[in-house]
């Protein structure tokens, strides 16, 4: 299809929600909420957000569809949240009473309620959409500035948090709305995946080795170690991002490393899945830094839905769908129509979504480099990466 002024190429987005073949996100710097078609890859301009102007910058990242509504998550956690009714084309905002702000990966569903929990603060807060209210939960003792919460898992209706920071697995009871803890087994220091399946946590963090442990038990076993091939493209001492078991194997899809991981829990034998345009190295990531990758986390958003896995590429902006069964992987090449109440929105140069986004993106990256940086040199037992990952899944 040939390119025109009216048309985007491979929309960037932090994160994004799914509904069969119809997904929905917040296109990165212009503010517009899309809704995309993974039958044709067509994207197009649902609404742009109220009052805001189109060159402001990133106001709404986090998004997540319950029923007929969307949630959005703001960037900065003192604005409100905004709603998004799709069977009447209205917005509406929530008022923030934390400071919320989420990746649709943090959100859970338990009956009319929804429950978010913040992975920088360890806060939980219950969101009714329905009758538009907001309660953060209070458990004194468990709050902090840096939880350094990676992957939550659900069983049922407890979640599993890896408190980070504390080293300690915080358990909430959405029936309850209880929370209690159990601390680390004694040889794990920092979870960064975590799921749950025959009565076992399935654990990776810092190291090479998939781990598996039983509440109670003091230790947890190591089961097996990353293949060789898997290598870090960048010194962040986080392997994987996101985990999901379907039928018998372990998915690790990566932070830092440069392929996707699959572990048979029945033969214990491991496997990689390779992207052939997703190869990394230190070398070819600080030319796409300058260039205008934004993100160094690889796959920060991993999203399942039935026999499917959607991730999108931080590298190539690609939208991917792999196959659980078959390990086929089909990569969704997205194009904006970028009409908008009659007239081109945002602004386009020969087709080419402008690259301002992305300069201003790195400007921003740079920025929370050197000041994380100086935050470390005051943590010694945190790595730059670390830090990173914490605050990049706020």
């Amino acid at each position: 299809m040939s390119e025109s002024k009216s048309e985007l190429r491979r929309p960037f987005f932090y994160d994004f929600t799914l509904a069969d073949s119809t997904f929905y996100f917040s296109m990165f710097f212009y503010n517009a909420l899309c809704r995309g078609n993974l039958d044709n890859d067509q994207v197009e301009i649902l609404e742009v957000f109220p009052d805001i102007p189109a060159d402001r910058g990133l106001v709404y990242f986090g998004i997540y569809k319950f029923k007929s509504y969307l949630l959005l998550s703001p960037y900065c956690n003192k604005d409100d949240l905004l709603v998004y009714d799709i069977e009447h084309a209205k917005f509406s905002k929530l008022h923030n009473k934390g400071e919320i702000e989420f990746y649709s990966s943090a959100v859970f569903e338990s009956k009319e309620d929804l429950y978010i929990v913040s992975k920088k603060t360890a806060e939980v807060n219950k969101i009714n959409i329905q009758k538009h209210s907001v309660e953060c939960l209070s458990f004194p003792g468990y709050m902090t500035e840096n939880a350094r919460i990676c992957e939550i898992v659900r069983v049922r209706h407890l979640l599993y948090i890896p408190f980070n920071a504390k080293k300690i697995l915080l358990i909430f009871d959405m029936d309850k709305e209880e929370l209690i803890h159990r601390d680390f087994p004694e040889n794990i220091s920092f979870i960064a995946t975590i799921s749950y399946w025959n009565d076992k946590f399935w654990l990776t963090g810092s190291d090479r080795k998939i781990y598996t442990w039983k509440l109670g038990e003091k230790k947890a076993e190591a089961v097996a170690e990353f293949p060789d091939e898997v290598k870090l493209f960048y010194d962040g001492g986080i392997w994987f991002a996101n985990s999901l078991i379907h039928e018998n194997i372990l998915w690790l899809f990566p932070c830092y490393s440069d392929l996707i991981l699959k572990y048979n829990l029945h033969t214990k034998k491991t496997e990689t899945v390779k992207i052939a345009v997703e190869e990394e190295s230190a070398e070819q990531l600080e030319e796409e830094l300058k260039s205008g990758r934004y993100l160094v986390e690889k796959y920060n958003i991993v999203q399942k839905c039935g026999n499917y896995a959607f991730f999108r590429s931080s590298k190539t902006r690609l939208l991917y769908e792999l196959n659980l069964q078959d390990d086929n992987i089909h990569a969704h090449d997205l194009r904006v129509k970028n009409i908008y109440n009659q007239q081109i929105y945002p602004p386009a140069t020969d087709g080419v979504m402008l690259e301002k986004s992305y300069t201003d993106g790195l400007k921003f990256l740079i920025k929370t480099l050197n000041k994380q940086t100086t935050d470390k040199e005051k943590r010694h037992d945190q790595t730059v990466g670390k830090i990173i990952n914490m605050y990049m899944n706020k």
